[in-house]
């Protein structure tokens, strides 16, 4: 078993982990956590747990733009992990049940507009949108348990930049960027400046001043600043949390 070597106070968490998921036996197990009553349950592996939690929108970036301390990460995983444990099997059938539902609504979404649809199709495709809406919100549910009990574990300034860095997330910005929140336009400008600094830089030219006065604006903005800062711990995250994926 691997342990904490860079924060001896984590490695309790360590042995906490091993027992929930290595020291549990293969095919399941019984007994009662804070959660309920588990018998026979399908245990995540530690990809499977990783993935899970980063669906959330909760990664080692994330967390060091949040100003996250590594020391504190693997509390954070354990909480995470204990939910995930319990509500696996459950969890799965939600992904599941979602997939299908999309991939019926998906198929008869693309036959409406191709005027073959039957009556029948079309009257389908409204219980499908309702199907679909009700598998995403029960799968979500899931998700948001996973990143309550993360976030549960954080300073209200750091949970607030980790909603905002979440919120941001569709945007292909460095993470630092989206520790603060800006209009559509504005993201769009941003993301122009970087990409016309970043081409100047390989070409070995001068960059556009403008694009470089846009930047340096979103430098100076407090949130992104201590996004900026809070990135420097990524390396000694990364080490917390790849150690409670994988004790």
């Amino acid at each position: 078993m691997r342990t904490l070597r860079h924060f001896g106070a984590a490695i309790p968490v360590t042995i906490a982990i091993v027992a929930l998921v290595t020291g549990l036996a293969a095919v399941g197990y019984t007994g009662l956590t804070r959660y309920g009553s588990l018998k026979q349950s399908v245990l995540p592996t530690p990809a499977e747990l990783d993935l899970l939690i980063r669906r959330t929108g909760v990664t080692p970036e994330t967390l060091a733009a949040a100003g996250v301390a590594p020391q504190s990460v693997a509390a954070m995983i354990t909480d995470a992990v204990n939910y995930i444990v319990p509500n696996f099997s459950a969890i799965r059938d939600a992904q599941t049940d979602f997939d299908q539902a999309k991939k019926i609504h998906d198929s008869l979404a693309r036959l409406i507009p191709t005027g073959r649809a039957t009556a029948q199709q079309k009257d389908q495709l409204n219980t499908a949108v309702t199907n679909l809406a009700n598998a995403r919100a029960a799968r979500d549910a899931f998700f948001a348990a996973i990143y309550g009990e993360i976030a549960g574990n954080q300073t209200p300034a750091q949970a607030l930049t980790l909603a905002t860095v979440k919120a941001n997330s569709g945007w292909s910005h460095p993470v630092q960027y989206k520790a603060a929140n800006r209009s559509e336009p504005e993201w769009v400008d941003l993301r122009d400046a970087l990409a016309t600094v970043r081409i100047a830089d390989k070409r070995g030219e001068q960059p556009d001043p403008a694009a470089v006065q846009l930047i340096a604006q979103a430098d100076a903005n407090a949130a992104v600043s201590a996004a900026r800062t809070g990135l420097n711990n990524l390396p000694l995250i990364q080490i917390q949390w790849e150690n409670a994926i994988n004790p």
